[in-house]
């Protein structure tokens, strides 16, 4: 793998979680803040060489949750973790390769998902960087949750999502339906079985 970015190496004080880089050089996302995944695959290694010729170690992969407007969360799939790194990447070619849709135009970077849905739109920075600023999002777990109605609503209706029931209920159309609270939580199952990506090689 040959990325095209200069990276920040070796300075945990300096780790900002939330800000990701958008960049069209590297081949893959990557993150050195272990405590932004929600889940991690240590078995996954190999190495990143920079544009610099600086190589580091890839020490697992996982998904990182961002909340959305909304609340709602968006998973970013496939990153790469490698502690030396300080600085977040997002690459534009994987989320490419994974079906969305990214144009950059009069200094906007925008971002679609497959469905042609906006996930962001990245205003150009003075040093030519599209930078994104995101809040790290948490999964609620469901056992956590068990005793919470909405959840159990959520199940009953083959894990419709919650704002759908919030709807649900507020027109009247579910007798006994309670009121929803949870509308922008996360169902770990839901994520978990509409993840996608590309086969692999034969």
């Amino acid at each position: 793998m040959e990325g095209k970015v200069f990276a920040q190496l070796d300075g945990a004080s300096d780790r900002d979680d939330t800000l990701w880089y958008l960049d069209s050089g590297a081949t893959n996302h990557m993150s050195g803040s272990h405590d932004a995944f929600v889940n991690i695959d240590s078995g996954i290694h190999g190495s990143v060489r920079f544009g610099d010729g600086s190589e580091v170690e890839i020490e697992g992969a996982g998904t990182v949750l961002f909340e959305g407007k909304t609340g709602e969360h968006l998973p970013l799939t496939g990153v790469y973790f490698i502690p030396r790194l300080t600085t977040n990447i997002v690459s534009l070619g994987q989320l490419d390769e994974g079906g969305c849709d990214v144009h950059a135009k009069h200094g906007v970077l925008r971002i679609y998902d497959e469905k042609g849905w906006p996930i962001a739109w990245v205003k150009r920075s003075a040093n030519r960087l599209y930078l994104l600023r995101v809040k790290i999002a948490w999964p609620l777990c469901l056992s956590a949750c068990a005793n919470d109605s909405a959840w159990l609503w959520h199940e009953r209706y083959g894990h419709l999502h919650f704002d759908a029931l919030r709807k649900l209920e507020e027109w009247g159309m579910v007798r006994g339906l309670p009121h929803v609270k949870n509308v922008h939580q996360l169902c770990t199952d839901c994520v978990t079985t509409k993840l996608k990506r590309s086969p692999f090689p034969s």
